[in-house]
Formats: structure tokens, C-alpha cells, sequence
């Protein structure tokens, strides 16, 4: 995920990519990133991804 992100604002800043189309594809990779950790909750597990505290 962090990953994914880091290449986005890379591309940013080699002018690839304008801005407001990074910020919405990391709110998608997010928004997607919430669904799996649902799903993962809703199977019974205790598993979590790694990814950032959200406030």
C-alpha cells in the first residue's frame, strides 16, 4: 500500500500525474484498504493490516 503510494507522488513530481488525481487515487487505494480490513474482520479473525492510524 505504501508502496503504491510513494510511486503516485513520485509520478506527481515528475509532472505524470497532476496532483488532484493522486490524492483520489490514494483515497481509492484507502477506501479499498477499509473493505479488506472489514472483510477480514468479518471473517472472525484477529487480523489486521498494516497500515496507518486513522484519526
Amino acid at each position: 500500500m505504501r508502496s503504491r503510494i510513494a510511486l503516485l507522488v513520485d509520478m506527481a513530481r515528475t509532472s505524470e500525474m497532476r496532483l488532484a488525481d493522486v490524492l483520489g487515487r490514494v483515497a481509492e487505494l484507502e477506501a479499498a484498504n477499509r473493505r479488506m480490513e472489514k472483510m477480514i474482520a468479518g471473517l472472525g479473525g484477529s487480523v489486521t493490516l498494516n497500515s496507518p492510524k486513522r484519526k
